[in-house]
């Protein structure tokens, strides 16, 4: 009975206490054992200096106030990489930020980031608590803070619009908007309005497209030249594209031997999208036949799975994320937990899926490296095909969760879902 009471009563001390515990069991790892040893305890290769991603935007105002075009030439930057954000980041441009500034910044966004994590939640118990952590120091997650990727901004930018979203939607929209704009890909995160009567969800979509569209129309040719310039790889990676540019040599020649050149250059283009289509709607028809409601208490969880289940899925469509991306899934361990413990048995099952498909994504990097010390790399195509699987298995799992917990009048917006009624 005491552990029961201390596992639903302090969810949240156990996360904060295990975090700090954590960092400074890192922090005295940088200090006897070494800072670059300490990130490859988790198979992240460092990258020098430290927070080399933060380094971009500083790098990119030395080089502007030299007198570049930090986008075309950025000399002041530790690798010369050319500056591939939207020109609305060039405002930092103006605040005298440097090089000597990229410590404490990095050290204030991981705060931010955290800080976000603790806050977020609504009732968690100690299980919920540990499951976040193994994903908040999974290897992907720890890529994220080795580098301090502004994502790590954005993902605080997240948490406070599902932290307003109970007192005001339309702070919660003016984030979303915001987020957009310097970064896209929080725009998927309108599906948190999903709470919102259907009028209401309606007015804030549209104004939040109407700011990002403005913006687009009016930056179109940087926002083009950001896009192409943003580097995609095909290894610590998720995304639609990731196994055909992985493959894309052998899937080549498989196809010519059935099709034209030109066929088959189509089907690796639009191939992948069509499959992610597919599972799409076959996961949101087999979600409209359920007519179990899935509990949801607190809702502040179900709004924070909504925020982390919508990017993942708009972002792997757009093709190609690094892997440090997915410590967004940190929003959706809340409520998958609580689903684990819900009557329905399909929502157990698709959350249990879900769970396990996350751990294994966001530890891809260090089960990979287990295998390349310990089997000389024997199961390395397996274990990247399993990672893919996992990445692509999330697609469907999240639809048929969003769908099944959406409100009546997102879920008539279907015309199966009508029948189904």
């Amino acid at each position: 009975m005491k552990i029961q009471v201390f596992n639903e009563k302090y969810g949240r001390q156990f996360l904060i206490g295990g975090s700090l515990a954590i960092w400074l069991v890192i922090i005295l790892l940088f200090i006897f054992y070494g800072y670059e040893k300490t990130w490859w305890l988790w198979r992240v290769p460092v990258d020098e200096p430290a927070f080399l991603d933060l380094r971009l935007i500083p790098g990119g105002a030395e080089s502007f106030r030299a007198g570049y075009d930090p986008a075309v030439e950025n000399p002041y930057d530790p690798r010369e990489r050319v500056f591939n954000y939207p020109k609305i980041w060039y405002l930092l441009f103006y605040t005298g930020i440097s090089q000597d500034d990229t410590i404490w910044l990095g050290i204030l966004l991981i705060c931010l980031f955290f800080l976000g994590i603790f806050a977020f939640p609504g009732k968690i118990t100690v299980s919920d608590a540990l499951l976040m952590l193994f994903v908040m120091f999974s290897s992907s997650s720890i890529m994220l803070y080795e580098r301090v990727n502004v994502d790590i901004f954005m993902f605080f930018i997240c948490a406070l619009a599902v932290l307003v979203l109970d007192s005001s939607p339309g702070w919660a929209a003016a984030l979303l908007a915001f987020g957009a704009v310097i970064k896209m890909f929080p725009l998927f995160g309108v599906g948190i309005l999903l709470k919102e009567r259907r009028e209401k969800f309606l007015q804030y979509l549209l104004g939040i497209l109407l700011v990002f569209g403005a913006y687009i129309y009016l930056t179109f040719d940087s926002v083009k030249t950001a896009w192409s310039q943003t580097e995609r790889g095909a290894a610590l990676s998720y995304g639609l594209n990731v196994f055909v540019m992985h493959y894309e040599a052998k899937l080549q020649v498989y196809l010519s031997k059935m099709v034209s050149e030109t066929q088959a250059g189509l089907i690796l283009s639009y191939g992948p999208y069509v499959l992610g289509a597919v599972l799409l709607l076959v996961s949101l028809f087999l979600a409209s036949r359920n007519r179990q409601i899935p509990e949801a208490i607190p809702d502040r969880n179900l709004t924070a799975f909504r925020m982390g289940a919508c990017i993942y899925i708009g972002t792997f469509f757009l093709g190609n994320n690094w892997d440090y991306r997915l410590s967004f899934l940190i929003f959706v361990i809340p409520q998958l937990a609580q689903w684990l413990r819900s009557k329905p048995k399909i929502y157990r099952v698709v959350s249990a899926v879900s769970l396990i498909a996350i751990l294994l994504s966001c530890w891809g990097m260090w089960i990979s490296f287990f295998d390349y010390i310990h089997f000389h790399g024997a199961f390395g195509s397996f274990l990247f095909r399993l990672d893919e699987a996992m990445n692509w298995l999330l697609v469907p799992a999240f639809a048929y969760l969003l769908f099944a917990s959406a409100p009546e009048w997102a879920r008539m917006l279907l015309p199966f879902a009508r029948v189904a009624r």
